[in-house]
């Protein structure tokens, strides 16, 4: 069943993924991948991760990761934006 997204839960979790993406920066630092092949190995460990929670059912542990998805898949896109040149 689809539900429509309420706007204060979408700004909520616009809040919590910039908290996430700071503590990733924090754990981890603020340089880019080294190639898209990295972000690529790093983003299919978190989809793996999230395909686990997601078959033993269990929803923290599907938002949490699908949160690590989001965080890895917009380091990718940083990455490569930093390395080609775009801005």
């Amino acid at each position: 069943m689809k539900v429509r997204v309420d706007r204060h839960l979408r700004d909520a979790l616009v809040q919590d993924f910039a908290k996430a993406l700071e503590a990733r920066i924090n754990q981890k630092g603020e340089l880019t991948f080294t190639n898209p092949f990295e972000g690529l190995g790093v983003l299919q460990i978190e989809v793996r991760e999230l395909e686990d929670e997601i078959h033993v059912r269990r929803n923290a542990g599907i938002q949490a990761e699908a949160m690590d998805v989001a965080i890895a898949a917009f380091w990718m896109v940083m990455s490569a934006r930093l390395t080609s040149g775009e801005d």
